[in-house]
């Protein structure tokens, strides 16, 4: 008994070092997820902005072709390979399958 009342100041005191090297992790690991989450978003942010100036200078130089690419694009975010598609001949869509131009 007396061995284990010697011990338990000593116990205490690693666990309160172990919490508090935990909460130092803890703190640091947060700082590093911010600042990834930080820089990640800048370079989101150049790219939207490179993605809207080549967009802006493709309808600039053909905004019929530029309208066909976005139609199939949306095609491609909403139809899978099982998806079956019926287009009438009066569709805006159909135009740009039955046009040579």
């Amino acid at each position: 008994t007396f061995f284990f009342v010697l011990r338990q100041p000593a116990c205490l005191a690693g666990i309160g070092k172990t919490s508090e090297i935990e909460g130092r992790t803890v703190k640091e690991l947060k700082e590093i997820q911010s600042e990834a989450y930080r820089q990640a978003q800048i370079v989101m942010g150049k790219t939207d902005t490179e993605a809207i100036a080549t967009y802006g200078d493709a309808y600039s130089r053909d905004p019929v072709f530029y309208s066909f690419l976005k139609t199939f694009d949306s095609y491609k975010n909403t139809i899978d390979d099982k998806s079956t598609v019926i287009l009438t001949t009066d569709s805006d869509n159909y135009k740009y399958l039955k046009s040579p131009n």
